[in-house]
């Protein structure tokens, strides 16, 4: 029987997942029986693994929480009895392939989770420039909506007046931020040999350097196409709005954390 290599793609919402899931994917990799499609916040796909988005999902709905994982107030999420023996069956279903791997932002919440069933898995970790996340967040906030009212629960106060006041929502994408990186910088800590920690913009302009590190990471070839095959420049913001879009500190502070600790330097 082959060795099953599993891997998962980290991050927060907004960071550039899709960009790395995407590039995989297309070189061959399995991302997911059914992935979750395009929209137009993401025009080339989301690349998400659907069984692991409604799980984590519902998840989050249990404790209270939008089941779009951007409003929470705490990320030290477990699961129940129940949801140890579904992430046990969705993991053991793919645990026949030599090579696997799975998107889905919200994972960066269960990542401890993740490690206590799977072992050996490995984490490609990904951050971006938290005025970047912010100000694409708050764009897709103003052109969908719905987005961030459907489903609502009654513990949220806040889906009653989506409001678009910039300060409200800069504060709360802030705290988002803050609490999703520093599950990556824990578990960077933690065990420093099992994650791949990078600026997504980083990655775009050396790719190569990338491709060597998750190399590295994984201990097998990938044979990934080349990246400016799957690259579009324009789906990917590198400026924005400063005086309307400034991180509060603790977000500031996450940002400067996983720089000291990134594995690919400029």
């Amino acid at each position: 029987m082959k060795t099953s290599t599993p891997f998962c793609i980290a991050g927060m919402h907004r960071s550039g997942t899709s960009l790395i899931a995407g590039w995989m994917y297309s070189s061959g990799i399995f991302f997911g029986h059914s992935l979750l499609k395009a929209a137009s916040s993401n025009p080339k796909g989301h690349f998400e693994d659907e069984e692991f988005l409604e799980f984590h999902s519902k998840i989050l709905e249990r404790e209270g929480f939008h089941r779009s994982g951007l409003t929470i107030d705490r990320n030290n999420f477990e699961f129940n009895s129940n949801e140890y023996e579904i992430a046990k069956a969705i993991i053991q279903d793919r645990m026949n392939m030599e090579l696997w791997s799975w998107k889905e932002p919200r994972t960066t919440l269960f990542l401890d989770s993740y490690k206590q069933l799977i072992p050996n898995l490995k984490i490609i970790g990904i951050y971006r420039k938290p005025e970047l996340v912010i100000d694409s967040l708050y764009k897709r906030l103003k052109k969908n909506k719905w987005y961030y009212t459907r489903n609502p629960i009654k513990k949220l106060e806040w889906y009653l007046d989506i409001d678009l006041k910039k300060s409200k929502w800069v504060k709360t994408f802030s705290k988002t931020y803050t609490l999703y990186n520093e599950k990556l910088l824990n578990i960077k800590n933690d065990a420093p040999d099992e994650v791949l920690l990078f600026d997504i913009d980083v990655l775009i302009s050396n790719p190569e350097i990338f491709e060597k590190k998750v190399i590295e990471l994984l201990g097998m070839d990938l044979n990934l196409i080349p990246f400016e095959d799957f690259y579009v420049e324009k789906y990917i913001s590198k400026k924005t709005d400063n005086i309307n879009f400034i991180p509060d500190e603790n977000a500031q502070l996450s940002y400067s954390e996983l720089q000291k600790l990134s594995d690919l330097k400029v």
